[in-house]
């Protein structure tokens, strides 16, 4: 999962490749009359840079105005016109940031934000530019302590509770991602990976209908997000609709075909259909991308049951009980397979 609804602090998003993954950078705060705005906006501030090239202001408000319209490699090479100008300049010093980000440079863009905190370590935006980073290198302890403090700092950013929920998502700490993204939403009600996020909070914590009414929210804010197919997926798994959310989930791979995610919901929408096999491939694929390995032996557990393969199953329910030996579904099934083990013959 990546912190789409994060974006940049106050000026755009992340980007992909590079020395690590980063964010959308279409995805930022603010509303949706807001983002319309910014398709225009770059050609409506090159005339200002065009009448005063030595402007600073003139090639801040570019810089971000191509932030906002997600072309990072043009706003990188304003925000360092802007800082041959006034290399002290913290709005540029952040832009940079972002733009490197957006271009997928997260290391540098990690020393950029770590120099800026250096010398100022009260910049929100700074912070929360330092998480986005975090979070595409998967260090996401550092990310979470970093949206954390950029949240202290400035309790009305958007963003910094937005990336907190993110995190805590990818964590599977669904009510603490809720609370946050739930504050996020608050203050940037038009902010569609927002609601996307939230959705899939609800779904993990079985409020399906909840959970359908944000993805519908986040639909006709941005129909594009990434992962509503994959968040509408696992929110039609929890209401018992294992076709929906197959056709759904085929629709998250055709978009990101190395979702681990998907590939596990794919797998257990296989299970509730009694297709065993096909379960087990698409649990099989989402332990090679990196899925956690005791909800993977969860998964191969149910679907070897389908199968009728009940040694198969204990050994695998056993097996994620050792891993995840809290998981109250785990132990559930696990207790019927041990109940069952002198009928099988």
């Amino acid at each position: 999962m990546l912190p789409e609804a994060v974006g940049g602090p106050s000026g755009g998003g992340g980007g992909g490749g590079g020395d690590g993954e980063a964010p959308d950078p279409a995805a930022r705060g603010g509303g949706a009359a807001e983002r319309a705005e910014c398709a225009e906006a770059p050609e409506a501030r090159e005339e200002a840079v065009r009448i005063d090239p030595r402007s600073i202001r003139a090639r801040l408000e570019r810089g971000k105005a191509l932030l906002d319209a997600g072309r990072s490699g043009r706003a990188l090479a304003e925000y360092n016109e802007a800082l041959r100008i006034d290399g002290a300049s913290l709005e540029g010093r952040v832009g940079r940031g972002l733009a490197l980000i957006g271009t997928g440079r997260l290391k540098r863009a990690l020393a950029a934000f770590d120099d800026i905190l250096q010398d100022s370590p009260d910049v929100a935006d700074a912070h929360v530019g330092r998480g986005v980073v975090l979070f595409g290198l998967g260090r996401y302890k550092g990310a979470l302590a970093a949206f954390g403090t950029a949240a202290r700092i400035e309790p009305g950013m958007a963003q910094a509770h937005s990336g907190r929920g993110a995190v805590l998502l990818k964590a599977g700490r669904y009510k603490g991602a809720l609370a946050a993204l739930d504050r996020a939403a608050s203050l940037d009600p038009g902010a569609a990976e927002v609601h996307c996020l939230r959705g899939e909070a609800l779904a993990y914590l079985d409020r399906q209908e909840e959970a359908l009414a944000a993805l519908d929210r986040a639909a006709s804010l941005k129909p594009g997000i990434k992962r509503l197919p994959l968040a509408r997926g696992v929110a039609l798994g929890g209401m018992r609709r294992p076709a929906e959310a197959l056709a759904e989930l085929d629709r998250a791979l055709r978009a990101d075909p190395d979702s681990p995610d998907a590939h596990y919901e794919r797998g257990m929408a296989l299970v509730d259909l009694r297709r065993g096999d096909e379960a087990l491939a698409a649990l099989d694929m989402a332990g090679r991308l990196g899925a956690e390995p005791g909800q993977v032996a969860f998964g191969r557990a149910m679907a070897l049951s389908v199968l009728g393969r009940f040694p198969e199953a204990l050994a695998e329910a056993e097996r994620a009980a050792q891993i995840e030996p809290d998981d109250e579904g785990i132990k559930a099934m696990l207790e019927r397979l041990r109940k069952k083990r002198k009928s099988w013959g």
